[in-house]
């Protein structure tokens, strides 16, 4: 699923090239200290107030509320399930003001949802704010992503009088996954996604830094070259190797380290 550009406006690229502060998986050390969680669990987007948050699926709002201690104010959506039984839940974190009134409200792509703001835990400079951020500190929007399903897997989570089934609940940010990939078309060059398209499952290798990698689901799987020439003898690299990558079109990737 593609999902739709939850900040108004935003340019989603690391700042300065655009308005993303974090991205997921970033400042584990910070994360485990202050809440426990392995890392950033979603990807900050920050433009100036004020700015609307817009509804990145369509689906139904639920968990509208205030939690000074963690998103502040914030909105969930579920989605429909996709052709694979796939539902996306979407969080927006750290609003302003919410402009939806009431749970299983049915909103669609882009519509908004609230204002940008800090309300609840928020890090501006290194300094953690427990719902008390001053109001130029910390303004951004939250965004999250998770995947559930209805067929029994494990952590339970009832959404609206149905119950769904949390995948990947154990990866250390309660099932929250990155988002990068189902936002590649707001975030990658033509060239980048036809690159990965076309090299899915080859050995890659940055041809500024010696970087290497493998294409695998659309994102680079940054590994070791000890690892990497094990993994060519396997049946997982079955096509060779994709070459050499400029540095741009490197930087431009989704990256996970493998």
């Amino acid at each position: 699923m593609k999902l739709g550009n939850p900040l108004e406006s935003a340019i989603i690229k690391k700042y300065p090239d655009g308005n993303v502060r974090q991205w997921f998986g970033e400042n584990p050390e910070l994360y485990q200290q202050a809440i426990g969680m392995k890392h950033h669990n979603g990807i900050d987007i920050a433009l100036p107030q004020p700015c609307n948050v817009l509804a990145a699926t369509s689906g139904r709002c639920y968990d509208i509320k205030d939690s000074p201690n963690g998103y502040g104010k914030h909105v969930r959506i579920i989605s429909e399930a996709d052709e694979d039984g796939i539902y996306y839940e979407t969080t927006y974190g750290h609003l302003d003001a919410i402009f939806i009134h009431r749970e299983g409200q049915v909103v669609s792509v882009c519509e908004k949802l609230g204002a940008e703001g800090n309300t609840g835990f928020v890090i501006s400079g290194g300094t953690p704010f427990w719902g008390n951020a001053p109001g130029n500190k910390g303004v951004h929007l939250h965004f999250g992503l998770r995947l559930l399903t209805d067929k029994p897997t494990g952590w339970q989570s009832l959404i609206l009088g149905k119950t769904y089934y949390v995948l990947n609940y154990e990866n250390g940010t309660n099932g929250q996954i990155d988002p990068r990939p189902y936002l590649r078309h707001l975030i990658l060059s033509d060239n980048a996604v036809e690159y990965l398209k076309n090299n899915e499952n080859k050995l890659v290798q940055n041809a500024t830094t010696g970087e290497i990698g493998i294409i695998k689901g659309g994102e680079v799987l940054v590994t070791s070259s000890e690892r990497a020439g094990l993994l060519a003898l396997t049946t997982i690299i079955r096509t060779g190797g994709g070459g050499a990558v400029p540095q741009e079109l490197w930087d431009e990737f989704p990256k996970e380290d493998f």
